[in-house]
């Protein structure tokens, strides 16, 4: 018998992404494949957008990454998200999902954007909590977007 833990998405989770801990973000989905056109440019649909309040637990995860001398320093590394599975925007409460790349499939990832930032990062993994109702993401900065 499985244990229903909603109680962690309003209690917990939310208390942190609704507080001063949470951040802006949004989802961005490719809406649809890559085509050519007659030019033989590729065209690629704007991504759908879904947005949402996020715990990051940045853990010390963000890194600089040494350039050789005279190009800078470059930020890489990966963060942690939680989010409750249930947002409310333009006035409706509904359920938001997370897609993570699985190259077997032949699967693109989500990208998400930190609006303070406008950081974007790939989902490298999302997993979904059923039982409390909330999603944890690991996500890698996508360097100059």
């Amino acid at each position: 018998m499985a244990g229903d833990f909603s109680s962690l998405e309003e209690v917990n989770v939310r208390q942190f992404t609704d507080g001063p801990a949470g951040s802006d973000w949004v989802r961005l989905r490719q809406s649809g494949p890559s085509v050519p056109d007659d030019a033989g440019d590729v065209i690629t649909p704007e991504p759908d957008e879904a947005p949402f309040r996020a715990f990051v637990d940045e853990g010390g995860a963000k890194q600089t990454v040494k350039q050789p001398k005279g190009q800078g320093d470059q930020r890489d590394g990966t963060v942690t998200l939680f989010t409750c599975q249930t947002q409310t925007w333009n006035g409706l409460t509904e359920d938001v999902d997370f897609i993570a790349a699985d190259d077997k499939q032949g699967r693109r990832a989500d990208t998400v954007r930190r609006e303070t930032t406008g950081e974007l990062w790939e989902l490298q993994a999302a997993t979904l909590w059923e039982a409390g109702r909330f999603w944890a993401l690991q996500a890698r900065l996508v360097n100059r977007g």
